[in-house]
């Protein structure tokens, strides 16, 4: 979560929670063939920006997910966790999130997944280390 400078008004936010993710509807060459039939995940809900501060210019929501990218790559090396995974709102931030290196699932148009190691290169390239 974050505030206004100042304020107590909350202006941008975002929550993760571990889950579950079968591996058939991941349509990329590193879900692998291996038991479990599960890839574990991390679910990025509801990545939120304040409606007076969308498309300004203030890149808020990209600086929110990368925050979240960074504790989900951190996370990973301890666990076991595979992906990313978002679901988005409408198809307008399906293309959001594809332009930041997410890929739509088989299985839902509106669902998106990034593998971690990926997400630590792209990630990297935009804004430095990740450590």
């Amino acid at each position: 979560m974050t505030t206004e400078h100042d304020s107590d008004l909350v202006v941008g936010f975002y929550c993760l929670n571990a889950m579950g993710v079968a591996r058939g509807s991941v349509d990329h060459p590193q879900r692998g063939t291996d038991p479990p039939r599960e890839l574990p995940a991390i679910l990025l809900g509801r990545l939120a920006v304040s409606s007076h501060l969308q498309d300004q210019g203030h890149h808020l929501g990209t600086d929110l997910l990368r925050d979240a990218i960074v504790r989900t790559v951190t996370v990973s090396s301890h666990v076991g966790v595979r992906l990313m995974v978002v679901d988005a709102l409408n198809e307008r931030l399906v293309g959001w999130y594809e332009r930041r290196g997410f890929d739509r699932t088989q299985s839902d148009p509106l669902r998106l997944v990034a593998i971690t190691p990926s997400l630590r290169r792209t990630y990297e390239d935009y804004g430095g280390p990740i450590s």
